[in-house]
C-alpha cells in the first residue's frame, strides 16, 4: 500500500466546491470534487481535494499558499493507493 498526500477544501454545497474547484484548476492545481455521504447523520460532505504530494511538506507549502489566496481552511489527508 503506497500512500500519498492531499490538500482538501471542505465546502457545504456541490455549487461552492464547483466554483472553488473550478478557480483552482484556472490558477494551474490539479483539484477535484469528492463526495462522502454519512449514513448515521444523513448528510453529504463535498470535499475539493487538490494535488498528490510525496511528502507533507510540500504538501503543508502548497495548502498555505492556498489558504492565505482564498482565506479558508485547508487540511492533509492521505491517498491511499493499491500496488
Amino acid at each position: 500500500l503506497r500512500r500519498q498526500r492531499q490538500m482538501c477544501i471542505r465546502d457545504r454545497n456541490l455549487n461552492d466546491a464547483e466554483k472553488v474547484a473550478v478557480n483552482l484548476i484556472e490558477s494551474g492545481y490539479d483539484a477535484y470534487i469528492q463526495k462522502a455521504y454519512f449514513r448515521d447523520t444523513d448528510e453529504v460532505w463535498v470535499r475539493v481535494r487538490v494535488g498528490s504530494y510525496d511528502n507533507r511538506d510540500t504538501a503543508l507549502s502548497v495548502g498555505k499558499v492556498i489558504a492565505d489566496a482564498m482565506t479558508t481552511e485547508v487540511w492533509i489527508d492521505f491517498v491511499r493507493f493499491e500496488e
